[in-house]
């Protein structure tokens, strides 16, 4: 025991109970002032520790980008009317006429419906280079320039190409497909054969042997248009 401590004790006139809570006081705070920084209790199962957002790049998770509504196909999965091009095609029984355009506009609001336009165009000239045949059959090889009422060919052409301007109503744009390459957007467009036929049939600005012969022959004249034009006919 220290000689301070034993002078104060032999000095002091406290009484004992006083004597003992002044010597605790005086301990607590020695101990205060002779504590090192209080050590970290370790984490617990159940506590929750708080995790900082980090900036660090490397640590950040990257989102993947969203899907897309139509993704745009592959080389590999391109449609297959766009090598085949316009012309008259057979597809499971079904006689068609399948008119292909294309746009490479640089406005994306243009761009689809320039391609839509186009393929009206071409079907149209589809459906001009049938009739055409057709008419030119008629008219030379199967009897229409003796049988048929119409004063020439001319006029013969002109009305069944009217017959096919109005029945072109009747045909939609059956497929896209864009060149994920170059661009390029292609819409196809496509009517029936039973459409046309249709329309002749309603028609009544044909004579009555010109209208005949086509419903009688239209599916073999079709065929040999088809035949004849090849895989592409424009």
């Amino acid at each position: 025991m220290s000689e301070s401590y034993l002078h104060i004790k032999k000095n002091s006139n406290l009484p004992p109970i006083g004597w003992i809570l002044w010597f605790t006081l005086v301990m607590v705070i020695v101990g205060c002032a002779t504590a090192g920084p209080p050590t970290p209790s370790k984490a617990q199962p159940g506590d929750i520790i708080e995790k900082k957002p980090s900036l660090n790049p490397k640590t950040v998770e990257k989102k993947a980008p969203p899907k897309k509504d139509h993704e745009i196909p592959s080389p590999e999965s391109i449609a297959t009317w766009i090598p085949k091009g316009s012309g008259a095609f057979t597809i499971n029984t079904t006689r068609l006429f399948h008119g292909i355009g294309g746009s490479t506009s640089r406005n994306p609001i243009l761009l689809r419906a320039s391609a839509d336009n186009r393929s009206r165009e071409e079907l149209s000239n589809i459906l001009i280079r049938f009739l055409t045949f057709v008419t030119e059959t008629y008219w030379n090889k199967d009897g229409g320039q003796e049988s048929s009422a119409v004063g020439n060919l001319k006029i013969l052409k002109e009305t069944f190409f009217a017959v096919a301007e109005e029945t072109l109503s009747n045909s939609r744009i059956a497929g896209h497909w864009q060149d994920p390459e170059s661009g390029e957007y292609y819409s196809l467009c496509r009517l029936s054969l039973s459409d046309l036929i249709t329309g002749v049939a309603n028609d009544t600005r044909l004579d009555r042997r010109s209208q005949e012969y086509f419903l009688k022959n239209a599916e073999k004249l079709y065929d040999e248009f088809s035949g004849k034009s090849g895989v592409k006919a424009s």
